[in-house]
């Protein structure tokens, strides 16, 4: 499919109205979707995790031109050093919230094979956490991955799941 070709106006004009769905969204964000935002766990900022805890990280992305997505692990132990580490990248399009989730999954599933126990897992993304502490079940392809956190996340002990900004 060839290129559009637009006029410089419409590329101003284009620029300005999604700097001003950004601001919009930048002021909002943190704002209840699905739970209440009192009730979702927050670090403002990365610490280490409590003594006899380990913490992981999961991080998402998604890369459009391949249409593919791919997620990051890495596990901290209570003194801050890196345990383990891991990234997949997967062809297959999907939406960055539902990469987030699949890679918080993931490393539950991978948690689960290492007996680990007293765990923080942390990510950036606020709709994932707030989907993963709801009732609320929408009908969705991110629904089921939620379902799937829930079903993995029951047989764990210990752990949790909170939002670092």
């Amino acid at each position: 499919m060839a290129p559009t070709c637009r006029s410089a106006a419409d590329v101003v004009l284009k620029a300005h109205i999604v700097l001003d769905q950004w601001k919009h969204a930048q002021a909002r964000k943190f704002e209840s979707l699905l739970v209440p935002s009192r009730t979702v766990q927050c670090e403002k900022r990365w610490t280490k995790p409590a003594n006899n805890m380990i913490k992981i990280n999961v991080s998402g992305a998604i890369f459009a031109a391949e249409k593919a997505f791919g997620y990051g692990i890495l596990v901290q132990d209570h003194h801050g050093g890196d345990l383990e580490a891991f990234a997949m990248f997967l062809a297959s399009f999907v939406q960055l919230e539902a990469a987030k989730i699949i890679g918080i999954k993931e490393s539950l599933s991978w948690m689960k094979g290492k007996t680990w126990s007293n765990v923080v897992v942390e990510t950036n993304c606020f709709v994932v956490i707030q989907a993963l502490q709801s009732a609320v079940c929408m009908p969705s392809t991110f629904s089921l991955f939620v379902l799937d956190y829930k079903k993995l996340s029951s047989s764990l002990l210990n752990v949790h799941v909170c939002f670092a900004k």
